[in-house]
């Protein structure tokens, strides 16, 4: 689940800078 934790927090980045 560690290598899931980055990608998690990238995608939730990028939908926050999107929106």
């Amino acid at each position: 689940m560690q290598s899931y934790f980055p990608m998690m927090t990238l995608l939730l980045f990028v939908t926050q800078s999107s929106h």
